[in-house]
């Protein structure tokens, strides 16, 4: 009789031990069956390729120009992208609204985590970094800030 309760033992143990895995990690299980993985945040768009034309048109020896970054926002029109020059400068331009032209090119700089673009007449600077750009005074105090949205183009 002894005999007998080993093997049941172990058998409900090789059924029920899958079992309950299975339902401990159904979503590990639907995300393999259907070749998805809904833990892992889709990537960001990243912008490539050459600066478009018309801004490298506007920057001194734009020729080969490539776009570095290009951002959105979603609480305003406002549209922003950066170009490399084949001298190693970068450039920033804005954009206010959509449909309409981007601005004259302003030279940034490369940051830790993204780039700093310092209006020099105005004593202010703008921080492009970590999915957020952030505005400061003269005495480096912060006005604002804005959520990014990372484009793949200067569209």
């Amino acid at each position: 009789m002894v005999a007998g309760c080993g093997c049941l033992l172990f058998l409900a143990a090789v059924v029920i031990t899958p079992i309950v895995l299975l339902i401990l990690n159904w979503s590990a299980v639907t995300s393999f069956v259907t070749g998805a993985d809904s833990s892992k945040p889709s990537p960001a768009p990243s912008a490539s390729g050459p600066c478009p034309k018309p801004m490298a048109e506007m920057l001194p020896a734009g020729t080969g120009a490539r776009l570095v970054a290009a951002y959105s926002r979603d609480d305003l029109e406002e549209r922003y992208a950066f170009c490399r020059t084949t001298a190693g400068k970068v450039f920033y331009f804005a954009r206010m609204k959509d449909g309409e032209p981007y601005g004259d090119p302003t030279e940034a700089r490369k940051s830790e985590n993204g780039y700093v673009v310092d209006f020099v007449p105005q004593g202010t600077s703008y921080h492009f970094r970590d999915g957020e750009v952030a505005a400061y005074d003269e005495d480096g105090k912060e006005i604002w800030t804005g959520e990014l949205v990372p484009e793949a183009t200067a569209d």
